[in-house]
C-alpha cells in the first residue's frame, strides 16, 4: 500500500530538538499507514477532536503561547491525543477501508506543536507524546512500505490552507524507481477547514540526481483521463535530457482514478442516457466542485507538496485548460509552462452569456483530419484502400452490416455507427492509420474482420485486457458539467448538481513568465486555430506548429520536443511562429504517403508483435525471428493481421511456415 502523511517541514535548533522531531516525522507515517484500515467518518471525527486541542495550544498568529503555559498546556494536549489514539486503534481493529490522509493531517498539527522548539522538546508532556505511538511496530512499517521520502511543503497562495506533503512508497503494479504518494486537499477551498480529499500522485525520480532541475507536472487531458496512467505510459517517450534532470509527476485530478472517483460503474452513458440520474444521485455533493479552477488549487497544493518554488507543467488537450486556469490564478507561481493541443480560450465565456452556445471547451474538426488520411491514402500505392479512398469508406459506410466477421474470434456483424467511432478514434495519431487503411482494404475485398479487431485494439489491445477499460465516460461528463453552468434538459447536464465554480474564459496571465503554445495543423480534437488563441489570452506567449496529424505533438515531433526540451531545461523562449515538418525529410505528399503506410509502418508493427509474442509466453528468440520473417515476407495487411489477432487463411499459412522454420533455426 502506497501511504502519505501530512508531515509538513519542521524546525527546532538543538540535537534534542531535531532527534524528537525525526521520531515525531516517523510516527506520523506509522499513523497514517494504520489509518488505512480507518472507516472515513470515524477519521473525520478524530480529525476534528485533533483539531479542536491543538488549537488550545496556538494563537491566531500560529506561534505557541508564553512559554510558562507550555508545561501544563502540553501534558493536557498530550492526555487528550493519547485517548483520541486509544479510540482509533480500536477503529481501526474493526474497519476494513479508510481514509489515511485524515489521520496523517492530525499528527502534523501534533508535529508543528513539538517541534517548535528545544524547551518545548525536552518537557515531560513531549515524551509523555511519543509514548503514545510505542505500539506501533515502525520497523515493521519501514520493511513493508520500503524507503519513503518527504517532500515538502513550502508556500501556499491558498487562504487557509496548509500546504501538505508526500510521503513516497512504492507504486502498486509498478516497480522502482517509481513512487506513489497523495495529498490531502479541501474539496471546497472556500471550506478549507472542511472535508478535504485524496489526490492521488506518482513520481519517476530524475535519473541524474546531481543534474537535477525540478519536477515536471503533466496531465494528459479528457477531461477524465488519468495523469498516473499518463504519466506510467509516457514517460518513456520524454527526451533524455528531460528525464536527466526533472522528475515526472503525473496526479489524478480531483473524482478521477484514485483521487475521490466518482463513478458509473463503468456504464457508457452516451448509449444509455438513462441511467445518468441514478449516479448522479450516488456521486453526491462532490459533484459540484469537480471543476478546472479546483483542480488548477489541486495543482498548486502539489507543487507545495514536492517542494517546488515554481510550477513546470506539460498540459495536453483538456489538461491545457487546467494550465492556463492556473497561469491565470497563479501567475506568480509559474516556472515554465507548455499546452500541447490547447482548448478554446474562450470556452467560459458560455458561463456569462445569454446564449450559452455548445458548452463545450472547444469546437472540433474530425472530418478535417479524416480528409488528410484519405489524402496521403490515395497519393501512394502503399495504401491499400487507394487510390480512391473515399470511395472506399463510403461504400463501408453503406454496406457494412452485410459483411462477414468471421475471421477474428468472437467478433458479431458491425454497424455505421461503429464505422463512424472508430474513424473517430484512429483519427487521434497516425500510428492508427495503417492498421484503417488496412481494414478498409480488406472490405473492399468483402470482409470486416479487419475493422472488428480494430475495434477491440484500440479499446482493449491485444491480447484483449478487459480490466483496461476505463470508467465510463461518466467522469467526462461530470468535470464538464462542473465547468459549465447551463443546466437545461437537452443537455447532459441537466441532472448535475449546480456547478461551485464555473470554468472562467482565459485572461491574461499577469506575471507570469512566457509560456510555449503548441498546436497541431491536423488536430481533430483540438484544432490548429485554438494555439493561436490561447497565445493571445494568455499574453507573453510563443506558439509552435506542427505540420502534421494527430491529437498533440509534443511525443510526434522530435522539432517540437527539442524545442520544449530548451524551454524547460535552460528556460530558452523558443523562437516565434516556428513551423516543425510533418515528417522530417518527407516534402511531398507521396512521401509523406510512403512513410505513413509503407515499410516504416510495417517495421514497427513488427516490434508491436515481438513484444505481443513476448507476453503469450514465447521465447524471445522465436517471437523476434517470427516477427522479423513477417515483415520481410513484405505482405504488410499480413503484418496488421498478426498484430491485431485476424486469423485470415492467408496468415495462418504463413504464420505456421515461418514458426516451424523459426523453431527449426531457420
Amino acid at each position: 500500500m502506497v501511504v502519505m502523511a501530512d508531515c509538513g517541514s519542521s524546525s527546532g535548533s538543538g540535537g534534542s530538538a531535531s532527534k524528537f522531531t525525526d521520531g515525531l516525522r516517523s510516527a506520523c507515517r506509522t499513523a497514517s499507514s494504520a489509518a488505512s484500515d480507518l472507516d472515513a467518518s470515524d477519521a473525520s471525527g478524530y480529525l476534528h477532536g485533533a483539531r479542536s486541542i491543538v488549537s488550545k495550544e496556538i494563537d491566531t498568529t500560529g506561534a505557541l503561547k508564553a512559554p510558562k503555559d507550555q508545561q501544563a498546556a502540553f501534558d493536557d494536549f498530550s492526555s487528550n491525543l493519547d485517548d483520541q489514539l486509544s479510540a482509533f486503534r480500536k477503529v481501526a481493529a474493526v474497519n476494513g477501508s479508510g481514509n489515511q490522509v485524515a489521520i496523517g493531517k492530525a499528527v502534523t498539527r501534533l508535529v508543528k506543536v513539538v517541534a517548535a522548539g528545544d524547551d518545548l522538546a525536552t518537557s515531560v508532556g513531549a515524551t509523555r507524546c511519543v509514548s503514545i505511538f510505542d505500539g506501533m511496530d515502525l520497523a515493521s512499517l519501514g520493511a513493508a512500505s520500503g524507503t519513503t521520502t518527504d517532500t515538502g511543503p513550502t508556500s501556499t497562495n491558498v487562504a487557509g490552507v496548509d500546504g501538505s506533503s508526500v510521503t513516497w512508497g512504492p507504486c502498486t503494479g509498478e516497480t522502482a524507481p517509481w513512487v506513489c504518494g497523495a495529498i490531502s486537499v479541501p474539496l471546497d477551498y472556500t471550506k478549507p477547514s472542511g472535508d478535504h480529499i485524496s489526490i492521488a500522485l506518482n513520481r519517476l525520480p530524475a535519473a541524474v540526481p546531481a543534474e537535477r532541475i525540478g519536477a515536471i507536472v503533466l496531465n494528459p487531458g479528457g477531461p477524465g483521463g488519468s495523469g498516473l496512467d499518463a504519466a506510467y505510459g509516457n514517460a518513456p517517450g520524454f527526451p533524455q535530457d528531460l528525464l536527466d534532470r526533472f522528475d515526472i509527476v503525473g496526479f489524478d485530478p480531483r473524482g478521477i482514478g484514485k483521487s475521490a472517483p466518482v463513478s458509473c460503474d463503468g456504464k457508457d452513458l452516451f448509449a444509455d442516457p438513462s441511467i445518468l440520474t441514478t449516479c448522479v444521485a450516488t456521486s453526491g455533493a462532490e459533484l459540484s466542485y469537480l471543476g478546472t479552477t479546483n483542480v488548477a488549487r489541486d495543482l498548486d497544493q502539489i507543487r507545495v507538496a514536492l517542494g517546488e518554488k515554481k510550477l513546470t507543467y506539460l498540459g495536453f488537450s483538456y489538461g491545457t485548460a487546467i494550465g492556463s486556469v492556473y497561469a491565470d490564478m497563479f501567475p506568480q507561481n509559474v516556472r515554465a509552462i507548455v499546452l500541447d493541443g490547447s482548448i478554446d480560450p474562450a470556452a467560459g465565456e458560455a458561463n456569462t452569456a445569454a446564449d450559452p452556445g455548445g458548452r463545450t471547451y472547444t469546437a472540433q474538426d474530425f472530418d478535417g483530419t479524416t480528409n488528410i488520411f484519405l489524402h496521403l491514402c490515395d497519393s501512394t500505392p502503399t495504401c491499400p484502400a487507394g487510390p480512391d479512398s473515399t470511395r472506399v469508406l463510403n461504400s463501408v459506410l453503406r454496406d457494412v452490416g452485410s459483411l462477414p466477421t468471421n475471421y477474428f474470434k468472437g467478433a458479431t456483424k458491425l454497424t455505421t455507427d461503429d464505422i463512424r467511432q472508430l474513424l473517430t478514434t484512429s483519427m487521434y495519431s497516425i500510428e492508427y492509420w495503417p492498421l484503417l487503411a488496412s481494414a478498409l482494404g480488406d472490405a473492399k475485398q468483402g470482409d470486416a474482420s479487419t475493422f472488428a479487431a480494430l475495434i477491440s485494439y484500440l479499446a482493449f489491445g491485444y491480447p484483449a485486457n478487459m480490466s483496461a477499460r476505463p470508467e465510463s465516460n461518466y467522469t467526462q461528463i461530470a468535470v464538464t458539467c462542473a465547468d459549465f453552468a447551463e443546466r437545461d434538459a437537452g443537455f447532459f447536464c441537466h441532472p448535475f448538481p449546480p456547478t461551485q465554480e464555473p470554468i472562467p474564459a482565459i485572461a491574461t496571465a499577469k506575471g507570469a513568465p512566457p509560456m510555449v503554445i503548441i498546436g497541431t495543423k491536423g488536430d481533430p480534437a483540438t484544432p490548429y486555430q485554438n494555439s493561436a488563441k490561447m497565445a493571445t489570452a494568455l499574453g507573453n506567449s510563443v506558439s509552435l506548429t506542427w505540420e502534421g496529424a494527430g491529437h498533440t505533438a509534443f511525443f510526434e515531433s522530435a522539432c517540437i520536443s527539442d524545442l520544449v526540451t530548451a524551454y524547460f531545461v535552460k528556460l530558452t523562449e523558443p523562437p516565434a511562429n516556428v513551423d516543425c515538418p510533418f515528417l522530417p525529410g518527407a516534402t511531398t505528399d507521396k512521401q509523406l504517403g510512403d512513410r505513413i503506410f509503407g515499410h516504416t509502418a510495417m517495421m514497427s508493427e513488427a516490434a508491436q508483435i515481438e513484444q505481443i509474442l513476448e507476453s503469450k509466453g514465447d521465447d524471445p528468440a522465436i517471437a523476434r525471428c517470427v516477427s522479423t520473417k513477417l515483415a520481410a515476407n513484405g505482405d504488410h495487411r499480413l503484418v496488421v493481421h498478426e498484430l491485431l489477432g485476424v486469423d485470415s487463411p492467408d496468415l495462418v499459412q504463413l504464420r505456421t511456415s515461418i514458426e516451424a522454420s523459426c523453431k527449426a533455426g531457420g
